[in-house]
Order: C-alpha cells, then sequence, then structure tokens
C-alpha cells in the first residue's frame, strides 16, 4: 500500500488531535467532602455548647445533621476550595437546654449558609463565611 505525502499528513494531523484531545480532558475533581461527617467543635471563635452537638454529612451534593436542637438539611456544591450551600431547611422546635443553644443553632445555620471557603488539614474541616467567620469540624469516626 502506498502512503501519498497528503494522505501521511492528514494521518498525523489526525492522530496530533487525538493526543491533544486526550490529553486536554480531564475527569471531575472528585468532591473531597463526599461521604464524610464531621462534629462541631467551634464557631465564629466559640466553642460549642456542652451538652450540645452539632453535626455535617455530606453525601450525594446534599448537607444534613443536627443544628444543636433541630434537624437541617440542604444543597451544597464544591469547586476546588469553594463551597456553597443552597437554602438550608430545619425542624422548628424549640430547645432550652442548654442555655443558649437555639443562639448557637442560629448562628451555626447562619454561618453556614454564607460559606464561602473551605479547608481539610487530616481530620479538620474548616468551613469560613463571608464575614470570614469559621465553623471548625472533627471528622466523626
Amino acid at each position: 500500500m502506498v502512503i501519498t505525502r497528503q494522505l501521511r499528513s492528514v494521518l498525523c494531523t489526525a492522530a496530533l488531535l487525538a493526543v491533544a484531545v486526550g490529553c486536554s480532558w480531564r475527569r471531575p475533581v472528585a468532591d473531597p467532602l463526599e461521604d464524610t461527617s464531621w462534629q462541631l467543635v467551634s464557631y465564629a471563635e466559640e466553642q460549642v455548647l456542652a451538652g450540645s452537638q452539632v453535626t455535617a454529612s455530606f453525601q450525594e451534593g446534599r448537607v444534613g445533621g443536627t443544628a444543636g436542637c433541630n434537624s437541617y438539611g440542604g444543597s451544597y456544591e464544591v469547586q476546588k476550595d469553594k463551597v456553597t450551600f443552597g437554602a438550608l431547611f430545619s425542624t422548628k422546635m424549640f430547645c432550652h437546654d442548654p442555655d443558649g443553644v437555639m443562639n448557637q443553632e442560629q448562628t451555626f445555620l447562619n454561618l453556614l449558609g454564607a460559606a464561602t471557603t473551605f479547608r481539610l488539614e487530616g481530620a479538620t474541616l474548616t468551613i469560613v463565611s463571608t464575614g470570614g467567620e469559621a465553623l471548625v469540624f472533627e471528622r466523626e469516626p
């Protein structure tokens, strides 16, 4: 089989194009929060109230947990070190024990809804809001 100069040029161009397309194709970056669960240890430089528990579990683009008194949930999206949460919903019970738990819960939900970035450092997740206030979590076993 004789390959003409023109056919050789076409084949080389096609091969180079195939390599270029293959090299530029990237798999989507995996969501580092997917299938993880966390317990809040501090918010806006305040320690979580003794006797209360605030959690966050991430799965299939959804976040949910307990905000100290009420359960909450919503959607989230991660792009590199950026995180955004969709409209969060929560149950509407009132808790009076421990004292201040409702204020803690409201602050937590407000900061989560205003999140802009996150950092994972070992077993610690830090979510930072637009005002620079941090939610610091430790990984649940």
